[in-house]
């Protein structure tokens, strides 16, 4: 059994009451300090930034970018706003028929080109296969919009399904990686 003297309970003492007060009126103060003096400068920055892309916004015209899912919703409605801002598209989906009609419609309202990919993203090869063709059809890669399958083929009782999609999906952006440019 050891003993304690009264010396060191009284150090424990006073080292606890110490660390009582960092905690409870050392960190509060300062953190209102921070609150009051960083909140207004990240407003103001976050309006600044609004008020920069509002008016230069993001030349699209002529950009290749890469959808996949784009055979249906979200990412369907991308290729949309993409082909009508101008920019070069490859669309990739598993449904091929539905994909050369979202093609058809982007090539009509304003894509200059338009590359149709069949191709399951949860499958390595084949993201590298549409990554590769995607490259060999315009020469370049500039932005990459990966959307996510969708919940709409999966039971709510099968997460296993569900997790092994997500392990699946990680491939896709993986492939892309390397073929990006910044312009």
């Amino acid at each position: 059994m050891v003993l304690i003297s009264h010396i060191q309970v009284f150090y424990l003492h006073t080292s606890f009451d110490m660390i009582h007060v960092i905690l409870n009126v050392f960190f509060p103060l300062v953190s209102i300090i921070l609150f009051i003096i960083l909140v207004p400068i990240l407003s103001l920055f976050d309006l600044m930034k609004f008020c920069y892309k509002s008016v230069y916004p993001e030349q699209l015209a002529g950009k290749v970018i890469l959808i996949t899912g784009a055979s249906t919703g979200i990412g369907e409605q991308m290729a949309i706003e993409f082909a009508k801002e101008g920019a070069c598209l490859a669309l990739v989906a598993r449904r091929e028929r539905q994909l050369s009609r979202v093609a058809q419609y982007a090539s009509a309202i304003g894509s200059p080109n338009v590359v149709v990919i069949p191709a399951d993203v949860s499958k390595y090869d084949e993201c590298n296969r549409l990554v590769d063709q995607t490259i060999k059809h315009f020469g370049r890669l500039l932005n990459v919009k990966w959307s996510e399958p969708s919940r709409s083929s999966i039971n709510d009782n099968d997460v296993g399904v569900e997790l092994q999609m997500r392990e699946k999906f990680v491939y896709a952006p993986f492939s892309s990686i390397q073929h990006l440019s910044v312009s």
